[in-house]
């Protein structure tokens, strides 16, 4: 009976860590969303093209290296929490000197390479938070990481763009220098939580049981994972501002946000899915959660459908309209890459590296080869289409039946699960 007893503020705490984890992904989406706002008050059409994509470029490559050492860091302020803990000191340390030598290079040089230099610092700098989270994660203190990365640093970066904005506003080189200061100061405020966390012995995660040192494929499928979700989300801005130039970005960007904002309601989905992944006696969602979350996709996409025609020239200005046709396709291409997340939970957690792979490298696959031609082909529309055609295709393929997974198969809950 005390074991029972003793069990049940651990699965209180599990469930409220999971709680805010879920909750400060989902206040991000919303932040991402917002930023666009101050931003394209201060920015013509054109260069609004510009900073969505420099912004897009830096955080999906920032995202990709993230992923590739989140389970190492995990695992080892675990497993050698000392040792780990000095790697993760030194290396944002540097990554906020690098962070603000590069700053002033940026002010000493002009034109493209300013621009380019400034998206490289970003994706550099903006790294930190996300590396403590992967530290805190493992150090039993997953929330408050999950609130460093997803939370304090997208409001300080709105913030820094809100206060250009209100002094009256400025041009592209501005704007990503006040993006690239903001990016320095949560790497200073990811330098300062490092320091509080400094182990204190050998401490134990409280979201699961014993960690292990993640195998090669996990990591393999987790940078696998990384990639394809760049692709899905980047190839399309990308394309278009190589074949229609940086104003076809910055019309096609906003109607992209608001249908990815709709996602939201697919995180407590994720939650449940993920919880129910580690109880093999009822592995399944069960289906009155799948048809409350496609109610709850559904009613969300009617109302976007109907307010953001009129919201988005509001909030952002003349020439940022809801571009119909593309929201048509990106709807349903984000609805399968919120189903694909929780489904890479479910198999991550069950040791199915293999298939994470092998659909992730399609999705990739058919991402690269496919957007660039749709987009010279057939233009936003094109590029919308081909975004929901590899996101299905990612879906199906993680979705292929597979055997069901032995008790021993199943990993703790401090895997890789994104």
């Amino acid at each position: 009976m005390s074991g029972v007893v003793a069990r049940v503020p651990a699965a209180r705490r599990a469930l409220t860590t999971g709680a805010v984890v879920a909750g400060s992904s989902l206040v991000s989406r919303f932040l991402a969303l917002a930023v666009l706002a101050p931003a394209a008050r201060c920015l013509n059409v054109g260069d609004f093209g510009a900073f969505v994509l420099v912004i897009g470029v830096s955080g999906s490559v920032g995202g990709v290296v993230g992923s590739a050492i989140a389970d190492l860091v995990a695992s080892g302020a675990v497993l050698h929490p000392v040792r780990t803990w000095r790697r993760i000191a030194l290396c944002t340390a540097a990554l906020a000197a690098s962070g603000l030598v590069g700053a002033v290079c940026v002010a000493l040089v002009r034109g493209d390479v300013a621009v380019w230099l400034t998206t490289a610092l970003l994706a550099t700098t903006g790294l930190a938070p996300f590396i403590v989270m992967h530290l805190l994660r493992g150090s039993g203190r997953p929330g408050l990481g999950a609130c460093l990365a997803f939370v304090v640093s997208p409001v300080v970066r709105l913030g820094a763009v809100v206060v250009l904005a209100a002094s009256g506003g400025g041009d592209l080189r501005r704007v990503l220098t006040a993006l690239l200061w903001a990016a320095i100061a949560c790497a200073l405020l990811s330098c300062a939580v490092v320091w509080c966390d400094r182990p204190s012995g050998h401490r134990k995660p409280e979201t699961g049981g014993p960690i292990v040192a993640p195998s090669p494929l996990a990591l393999v499928a987790g940078v696998a994972v990384a990639i394809a979700f760049t692709l899905v989300g980047q190839a399309a801005p990308l394309s278009l501002s190589a074949f229609l130039g940086d104003p076809a970005t910055g019309r096609f960007v906003p109607t992209a946000r608001v249908c990815e904002a709709i996602t939201a309601v697919g995180v407590g989905y994720q939650f449940v899915a993920s919880r129910r992944a580690v109880d093999l006696s009822r592995p399944q969602v069960p289906v009155r959660v799948v048809g409350l979350l496609a109610t709850s996709f559904g009613a969300a996409t009617l109302v976007v459908l109907l307010v953001a025609p009129w919201a988005l020239p509001v909030l952002l200005g003349p020439g940022h309209d809801l571009d119909v046709v593309v929201a048509m396709a990106l709807v349903p291409a984000y609805f399968c890459t919120m189903m694909s997340a929780a489904e890479i939970q479910r198999l991550f957690l069950v040791r199915r590296h293999q298939r994470i792979v092998f659909a992730s490298v399609l999705a990739a696959v058919m991402t690269a080869v496919c957007t660039p031609v749709a987009t010279a082909w057939l233009g936003a529309d094109g590029a919308a289409g081909a975004t929901a055609a590899a996101a299905l295709a990612w879906w199906v393929a993680l979705r292929a039946p597979h055997r069901a997974p032995n008790r021993s198969d199943v990993t703790p809950e401090m895997t890789n699960t994104r």
